[in-house]
């Protein structure tokens, strides 16, 4: 336990530096203590994959590149005088929460190791020596950043690394819910208040809810994908709402580009959020070509590679599927630099969650495969995928909440976010060779683990809308990009 802790601290550190590159340490402290690791996590998973993607065989190299991100950051960050050298105790601050949130989870509950939970640490383990082959269909059945922990975990003498992808994805899920929280309030105390209050509601659930509990001990990626997709999206609303003063466009590109790396089919939900970020605000060509550097083309280096290498055993990646989901990825920087297409981009929430649905529906009329998998998903989600009351409570919320409740003025990249996840799910499950089957191991039953913070959020952030006008909208549900309110995080 102790090594697995210095390895989060290690990562911490990497993280610190990386946020020092915009300053958020002075700005913001207690966002920079709680995303310290997971903007860690995320440096040092693209550092690997462009390593190993360069034929770079050394597990240490992700490591590297992290830290030479992070002292860079610290340099300029002093230099520039966007952080002092007293906002080292951010650091120290990060890194003692860290260890007694991992001390913490050890304490509540136990590793749980499934068969694939070994098969991830065997391909972690692989890297780094003459076993790692990019052919090898380890690689074509789980996530890059999973496995990469474990490899980087085998560099600290450790079995295997559980607890530290946990705490990564719900410090990322404490971010998300700070950040969302300033967004839809206009007071720094109604913030704190929106914020204590989502994660007091969270918090009962997870203890209450069976699928999520095991999260914090179970080896695999869902409760990493959780985190820095719910980050992703609040980077979104965020840097939608507040134009110039938001936080790093840079750091979303980090956290979205992340999310290819955390599952297999990571580029669909990457791809959201691109259209969820480009209906929000617009980018100059320098910063749509930084961002897509990120966000597709690393990951791109590594799937592409992949495909070449002709990795198979999944039933997500091959080479055509990869191929296929490279250009959903890059659609949406198709559709905001296209001048044909510029004038419909805050309006591609509602078009992706529209053609998603038509794409559901025709599968539905076509396929007596698709509808079995569909009610499968349903039924484990309310009766045999171990959910307890929670999409008994918060399905029935959020559907009201969609056709009743005020309209915000994110709404469309809400629904986006959320009723294009469900819809993917869903879709992923009819082009499957074999459909979603009971109990709560089948993936799909799984991949709701990722939607369950936004469901709560969203709920909560209607409710809340509906006692304020703070984020509320009289006439057009889509906010335009030039809308610019105050900083709550200075």
């Amino acid at each position: 336990m102790v090594r697995e802790i210095i390895f989060a601290c290690v990562l911490s550190f990497g993280g610190f530096g990386g946020l020092s590159w915009s300053g958020l340490p002075k700005k913001a402290p207690v966002l920079t203590i709680v995303l310290s690791l997971p903007i860690g996590v995320a440096i040092y998973t693209f550092g690997s994959a462009l390593s190993y993607s360069l034929n770079v065989n050394r597990p240490e190299a992700g490591l590297y590149v992290m830290t030479a991100v992070a002292l860079a950051g610290i340099y300029r960050g002093l230099r520039e005088r966007k952080i002092r050298f007293w906002d080292i105790r951010v650091f120290l601050s990060s890194a003692f929460m860290v260890t007694m949130l991992m001390i913490v989870t050890k304490s509540l509950v136990a590793p749980m190791l499934s068969y694939d939970s070994y098969k991830i640490i065997v391909a972690g383990k692989s890297f780094g020596s003459s076993l790692f082959s990019f052919g090898s269909s380890n690689l074509a059945q789980f996530p890059l950043m999973v496995i990469n922990l474990q490899a980087g975990g085998d560099l600290f003498n450790l079995d295997y690394v559980v607890y530290l992808p946990a705490v990564t994805g719900l410090l990322a899920i404490v971010g998300a819910t700070i950040i969302i929280s300033g967004v839809v309030t206009t007071s720094k105390m109604h913030s704190i208040v929106c914020s204590l209050v989502a994660l007091l509601v969270m918090a009962v659930f997870w203890g209450m809810t069976y699928m999520l509990r095991i999260q914090l001990g179970y080896l695999n990626s869902h409760m990493l994908m959780a985190g820095f997709y719910t980050l992703g999206f609040a980077f979104c609303l965020d840097i939608g709402k507040k134009g110039e003063k938001s936080l790093d466009p840079m750091l979303f590109a980090l956290i979205v580009g992340s999310v290819a790396f955390i599952r297999l089919e990571g580029l669909l939900f990457v791809s959201l959020l691109l259209f969820a970020l480009f209906s929000c605000r617009s980018f100059s060509r320098k910063q749509l070509l930084i961002i897509g550097v990120i966000t597709l083309v690393i990951p791109a280096l590594w799937y592409g590679r992949l495909a070449e290498a002709g990795a198979s055993g999944s039933n997500i990646i091959s080479s055509r599927n990869t191929v296929l989901m490279l250009l959903v990825a890059a659609s949406p920087f198709v559709v905001t630099y296209w001048r044909a297409t510029h004038r419909i981009a805050k309006w591609m929430p509602y078009l992706v969650v529209i053609g998603l649905a038509g794409i559901f529906s025709i599968y539905m009329l076509a396929q007596d495969s698709a509808v079995e998998s569909s009610l499968t998903l349903v039924a484990n989600s309310i009766a045999t995928g171990y959910w307890g009351a929670f999409w008994w409570t918060f399905g029935p919320l959020v559907i009201l909440m969609v056709i009743f409740g005020p309209r915000l003025k994110s709404e469309g990249v809400w629904l986006e976010v959320l009723g294009g996840g469900i819809l993917l799910i869903l879709l992923l499950g009819m082009i499957r060779s074999v459909p979603y089957r009971a109990g709560w191991g089948d993936s799909g039953n799984r991949m709701l683990v990722h939607l369950a913070p936004l469901a709560v959020m969203y709920t909560l952030v209607k409710v809340q809308a509906c006692f304020t006008r703070d984020d509320r909208v009289s006439q057009n549900p889509v906010r335009g990009p030039s809308e610019e309110l105050q900083n709550n995080y200075e």
